[in-house]
């Protein structure tokens, strides 16, 4: 079990956002702690009653995403870019701050998960009317390119964090059109991304859950089929 640090909460946060930072705090040098303090100080007024095209909170999603990159033993500047990158989507007012208040690596880290989500995007741009083979041609021209214009690969593991919590999110609830959209992004891009870094966890989770919502009736049907196997095993 994670050890809760003894952080001084000097200002109220969100009281989900305090109990995170009790518990990931533990993790880390009491400096690296008070980084995550201050960047959660910074975020939570700007992402009160802001919600995701998806529907999720922001600061919900955001959290998730950190602790999925804690979960992979990343290190404090990686969750800290988790938590700031939305504030250029959803309060670009404040998106200039960043660099001032948390240095250059985290706003660089926060700057380049913007631009890889912003490329990743063309994917479904792609000409439908293309053959299946131009089609993958074309989805590993922009794998490649993204993972070329990436100068530090921290930022692709945030973006995966991130479309997985989406994913998450997305399976429980939320528009139709929106999971679907990001279900195939992940099939196309961010699974195969996952494999080529070698992150198992998340190409598994990532593509379990692009599955389940692509083809419903196909997963039910398999994980019936499952634990129906799993129960002859366990007789």
């Amino acid at each position: 079990m994670v050890k809760a640090s003894p952080l001084d909460l000097v200002q109220p946060l969100d009281t989900a956002a305090a109990a995170w930072l009790a518990v990931i705090a533990g993790r880390y040098a009491p400096a690296e702690a008070g980084s995550l303090k201050r960047a959660l100080d910074f975020v939570a007024p700007l992402y009160t009653d802001r919600r995701l095209a998806s529907g999720e909170p922001v600061l919900a999603h955001a959290l998730e995403t950190a602790g999925i990159l804690a979960g992979l033993n990343l290190d404090h500047e990686t969750l800290a870019a988790a938590l700031l990158f939305p504030c250029h989507e959803v309060a670009p007012q404040a998106a200039p701050q960043l660099r001032e208040k948390f240095g250059s690596v985290i706003a660089d880290l926060a700057e380049g998960v913007v631009r890889m989500a912003q490329i990743g995007a063309l994917s479904t741009r792609l000409p439908e009317s293309h053959k299946p083979e131009q089609q993958a041609a074309q989805l590993e021209a922009l794998r490649k390119m993204l993972l070329a214009m990436v100068q530090d690969m921290r930022v692709v593991l945030i973006k995966l964090a991130d479309h997985t919590q989406e994913l998450r999110y997305g399976v429980k609830s939320g528009n139709e059109a929106v999971r679907r959209e990001a279900a195939a992004h992940t099939r196309d891009i961010f699974a195969p991304l996952a494999n080529r870094l070698g992150v198992w966890q998340l190409k598994w989770e990532l593509e379990d859950l692009a599955f389940r919502i692509l083809e419903p009736d196909t997963y039910k049907r398999i994980a019936r089929q499952l634990d129906e196997k799993r129960a002859d095993r366990e007789r």
